[in-house]
């Protein structure tokens, strides 16, 4: 299989026609921001046949959401951002899409160092599991878990959502292709989702 993942936040998408899959990004790289470029995107990875989706993940706090926050609670509050980041994420990719992507079961959640996170661990993974309450309850999707073994230690420890795919985020070099059998987090099996053999399918 071929593939390739997207998000061009400067509007132009992918031109290759020669993939089986796409996974697209919805949000501009952080939550609550928008991929101005995903509507052509999506577009272009439902012509592989097999379109997913994917929105970044960082760490911040937020009053408004399903849990009745006290200031002081910063882990409510990060539960809320994680699961608001989640919503916002959704009714994008609705609108953008004219409403093709609510037929999509699987979403991934992209946790990476790249991005903002506490040094707390603890408190990113409020953030992560408001982001899968989200998507497995709210809007009853299937949410997976985009990282590596480094990455999702230094932001979660050795927290471990069960029932939750996981996907092996990408590596630049062949020889690095040892890496797809590790598990990126604690207790974690490679998923049969086609963005789990993005690695091996980035250095073919």
């Amino acid at each position: 299989a071929t593939a390739t993942g997207s998000n061009r936040p400067t509007g132009t998408g992918p031109t290759d026609t020669q993939y089986r899959f796409g996974v697209v990004g919805v949000t501009g790289g952080t939550p609550f921001t928008d991929n101005v470029c995903f509507a052509n995107e999506y577009a272009w990875a439902e012509n592989t046949g097999m379109p997913e989706l994917y929105l970044n993940l960082d760490y911040g706090l937020r009053m408004a959401g399903p849990l009745d926050c006290s200031a002081a609670d910063t882990g409510c509050q990060a539960y809320n951002y994680g699961y608001g980041a989640g919503a916002h994420a959704v009714a994008w990719a609705n609108y953008a899409t004219g409403g093709r992507s609510r037929t999509l079961s699987v979403w991934w959640l992209d946790v990476e160092t790249e991005n903002y996170w506490s040094t707390d661990t603890q408190q990113n993974t409020y953030v992560i599991q408001g982001a899968l309450d989200y998507f497995q309850r709210a809007a009853g999707k299937t949410a997976g878990i985009y990282s590596t073994s480094y990455q999702w230690s230094q932001i979660a420890g050795d927290f471990a959502p069960p029932s939750t795919p996981t996907g092996v985020a990408a590596w630049s070099h062949p020889t690095h292709r040892h890496q797809c059998d590790r598990p990126p987090r604690p207790g974690a099996t490679r998923a049969t989702s086609p963005i789990a053999t993005w690695l091996t399918v980035m250095l073919t």
